[in-house]
């Protein structure tokens, strides 16, 4: 594991995500996952914002499965942050239920 090769994998993928290329956003994402589950601990905001966004690009390609997996994690390390009622846990959870109705037809 190397920090600074993640570092510069994050800057990519803000790249790409600036130009809307989602799918190579997304295979730097997951690349970069490992990493910060393996730096932060469980609660840790920044290790809740890449589910979040691992969740999103995931439900963008259409993998509803891992996208309701990452979107869950999500809620888990972000909510006990953030009041229950914020506008950004329910939009979350507004997406995670989206996500789940997709997933199950």
């Amino acid at each position: 594991m190397n920090i600074k090769r993640m570092r510069k994998e994050e800057e990519l993928m803000k790249l790409y995500l600036d130009q809307q290329k989602f799918e190579t956003a997304l295979g730097l994402a997951r690349r970069i996952m490992p990493v910060y589950e393996f730096l932060y601990p469980s609660y840790w905001p920044l290790l809740g914002l890449q589910y979040y966004l691992l969740g999103k690009l995931e439900n963008f390609i259409g993998d509803v499965k891992r996208s309701q997996e990452y979107l869950l994690k999500a809620i888990n390390c972000l909510e006990p942050l953030f009041s229950h009622s914020s506008q950004f846990i329910q939009q979350l959870k507004s997406l995670s239920q989206e996500v789940s109705f997709l997933n199950q037809h």
